[in-house]
């Protein structure tokens, strides 16, 4: 950190109230227009059919390694959900991708191009009954740019891209707030749209991290954490008159009393637990799952239903990471001949029955963000054998493997999914015709994602998710290679890049933005750390038929069905009077015939 941005964090961590800050806005123009979006006209997604009651069962692969939503071990799929149930300033349309009221209910825009003005419903409140204001927000700030959290990324984000945020009162006494960039930016309500933290809850000082790993703070969305048994369950409950439900947007959602988790290791193993009724739903995007696995006669006769939902939303970068930190991927050639040694094709028509297709590249289906023109190496063994053999490694060990200098061709894979090790051992067995020898490493999914972050991978299978635009600073640029804690796994750190990745986050232009998007993504290609993989333009899910759904059971942007999430979740609801008679059908073994319902409405058209 710089001493300016020190120097900054120091003021601003001490000082809140809007007429002494140094930056930001003096005050609230007159002449911005408020705006506001009615949820109805954009197009409700819930049933009015949904009924409140029950509990939904659901399960962990892990357990997580904190509920802390920041600092150490913070950045585990455990907290996915903790932040899905989280309420920002704005929520987005999934269908439309019109902004629609959060804990604010109107926001404008300044003529500067870099300030956001957000007027706050004072009916939010926090889980505990606290309301929340504009102070959460101004909390929010200062917490992550506390050296207290002991999470570098945020700091720095938060000090480089956020220059100030500030509360005002209106007329009415009621909340303002501003929150002010540093530079102007497109999409102002993205790169503005904060969630608060409760500062009534928090004590930020130096015993922060060790406070709060096992302490739930109260939440501002319709559910709270409110059992814990370490190692085994977590148990979310809904709020009791959660303030979100007089919302338009929000009404008959977020049916379920209770969110229960339980920790199953094995996925084969969730499965059996699912078909047993112990669990309500289980996801089948596994090819096996779904073929094989459902000759059963709850699933013959209907009383599991099966959906197959295609979306049309930016696309997981499922791939292999190459860390250059390793020695042999230190050259370049070395990384490429392995891309070419990858029978990904094989994996796809053989274990996974042609039901997925190859990713092309990473920041697919961002439209003009992504550049359509790069391709994955395909399957070659004589470009590979030229690559290794320009490289020195010319001579082959009585295994077949290729060596050089009294090395090994060698590398470990680590990947947090016993499911998916098929898909591996062919890649394993393909890639040592070309002299590879690639060692399989599983790991459990908490400690896995720290075993990453944490710097020491040679080769990582991650499933990168989605965001409005494609974001690439803290995976590629080298303020955050040779570091712990981030998630620049590759170690990548080239000057060229960082250039182009910060004129990306800098311009203000759609066309300069997608071309330096397009050139960030083609430098990567060509730099050959990432390995393309698979592409899934749907998700298929199994579901006791005492679950329940809208007609369109799910949105454009969803990438499974979810119980929590402000934007596309909290659609499905318990019918009891069905539960009743399917577990009774189910002791009787009553036949029927199998439901496999196929919805294209949002399908891409190609």
């Amino acid at each position: 950190m710089t001493f300016t941005n020190f120097l900054r964090l120091i003021i601003l961590s001490t000082l809140s109230s809007a007429s002494v800050l140094a930056v930001g806005v003096k005050e609230i123009p007159n002449d911005i227009v408020w705006q506001t979006t009615d949820p109805v006209k954009e197009g409700l997604i819930a049933s009015p059919k949904a009924k409140r009651g029950g509990s939904f069962n659901d399960y962990l692969r892990s357990f997580p390694l904190t509920l802390r939503q920041v600092g150490p071990d913070s950045n585990g799929s455990f907290r996915g959900y903790m932040d899905e149930n989280d309420v920002s300033l704005l929520v987005r349309h999934p269908n439309t991708n019109a902004w629609l009221p959060g804990i604010a209910t109107h926001w404008a825009k300044d003529k500067n191009g870099r300030t956001m003005y957000y007027r706050l419903d004072p009916q939010a409140k926090w889980s505990d009954g606290k309301p929340i204001t504009a102070d959460d927000f101004l909390f929010m700030l200062e917490l992550y740019r506390s050296p207290h959290i002991v999470h570098p990324w945020y700091n720095q984000y938060f000090t480089d891209e956020v220059e100030a945020i500030q509360k005002f009162k209106s007329k009415d006494g009621k909340d303002l707030l501003a929150v002010t960039l540093p530079k102007p930016k497109p999409d102002l309500e993205y790169f503005t749209n904060f969630r608060p933290f409760p500062k009534h809850f928090y004590k930020l000082d130096k015993n922060f991290v060790k406070a709060y790993n096992w302490k739930p703070p109260p939440t501002s969305g319709p559910y709270y954490i409110d059992k814990v048994r370490k190692g085994k369950t977590i148990t979310f409950k809904r709020v009791k008159d959660w303030w979100g439900d007089k919302r338009p947007w929000f009404q008959n959602r977020f049916s379920f009393d209770k969110v229960q988790f339980q920790v199953i290791r094995d996925r084969n193993t969730a499965f059996e637990y699912f078909t047993k009724q112990k669990l309500d739903y289980i996801n089948l995007n596994y090819p096996d799952l779904w073929h094989e696995r459902t000759n059963t006669p709850d699933f013959l006769s209907g009383r599991i239903k099966r959906l197959w939902f295609y979306n049309d939303r930016p696309r997981y970068d499922y791939v292999l990471t190459l860390n250059t930190k390793h020695p042999i991927f230190q050259d370049k050639r070395v990384r490429e001949a392995l891309h070419y040694s990858m029978n990904v094709d094989k994996v796809i028509n053989q274990v996974l029955r042609k039901d997925y297709q190859r990713l092309q590249a990473i920041s697919r289906g961002y439209g003009d963000y992504t550049n359509e023109t790069l391709k994955a190496r395909p399957f070659d063994l004589k470009k590979a054998d030229e690559l290794l053999s320009a490289a020195g490694w010319t001579k082959r060990d009585k295994n077949g493997y290729r060596v050089k200098d009294g090395q090994t061709l060698e590398a470990t894979l680590t990947y947090r999914d016993a499911s998916v090790a098929k898909r591996f051992v062919v890649l394993r067995e393909e890639a040592k015709k070309a002299g590879f020898n690639i060692k399989l490493q599983l790991l459990d999914s908490s400690s896995g994602w720290k075993y990453f972050r944490d710097g020491k991978t040679e080769i990582a299978y991650v499933v990168w998710a989605t965001f409005h635009r494609p974001q690439y600073w803290s995976q590629y640029h080298s303020s955050n290679a040779n570091k712990t804690q981030t998630n620049n796994f590759s170690n990548l750190a080239d000057p060229e890049l960082d250039k182009l990745i910060e004129s990306y986050r800098a311009s203000t232009k759609h066309e300069e933005r997608t071309k330096a998007a397009q050139k960030i993504q083609k430098f990567i290609h060509d730099a050959a750390v990432q390995i393309p993989l698979f592409e899934i333009p749907y998700f298929r899910v199994g579901y006791w038929n005492w679950i329940k759904f809208p007609k369109v059971q799910a949105t454009k942007e969803s990438d499974t069905l979810k119980y929590f999430g402000l934007s596309t979740g909290g659609l499905m609801w318990l019918d009891k009077e069905q539960k009743k008679k399917t577990k009774a059908e189910a002791k009787q073994k009553k036949p029927g015939q199998p439901i496999i319902e196929k919805n294209e409405t949002f399908r891409r058209k190609t």
